[in-house]
């Protein structure tokens, strides 16, 4: 079989980006705490799906609250934006970080401060 020049460079340059912020590869439960205003915290399980699809729970502890959410989700480079069913944009985003997710701000920027390495789920493997 005979390969254009041009075809390999082609394939060449491309295979870096293939798979590249799939969903995929982000595709898991992660789960964690994350801190809160009035209460020791936020118990947080985060499915993403292999379809772009995502389902969030948030259990606040002490409170007689949780809340579930669902929607879609894509993937940017080492961004995932979360986009509720109800028409918000992006209601959440969190940075890649190896195989956990950090929750970034409202501004898409990683959260700094004293508590910033709370804002962290770790990928489950359950």
């Amino acid at each position: 079989m005979l390969i254009s020049r041009k075809t390999l460079i082609m394939a060449i340059f491309a295979a870096p980006f293939v798979g590249c912020g799939s969903d995929s590869e982000v595709a898991g439960l992660y789960e964690g705490v994350i801190p809160a205003a009035d209460c020791p915290g936020i118990k947080i399980e985060l499915m993403l799906r292999d379809n772009g699809r995502y389902t969030m729970n948030s259990e606040y502890l002490e409170r007689d609250m949780s809340l579930s959410e669902s929607g879609d989700y894509s993937v940017s480079g080492d961004t995932v934006s979360l986009a509720a069913t109800d028409g918000d944009a992006f209601r959440y985003r969190f940075l890649k970080s190896g195989s956990d997710l950090r929750m970034l701000n409202a501004d898409g920027h990683t959260i700094d401060g004293v508590l910033k390495d709370n804002y962290t789920l770790t990928k489950s493997n359950r």
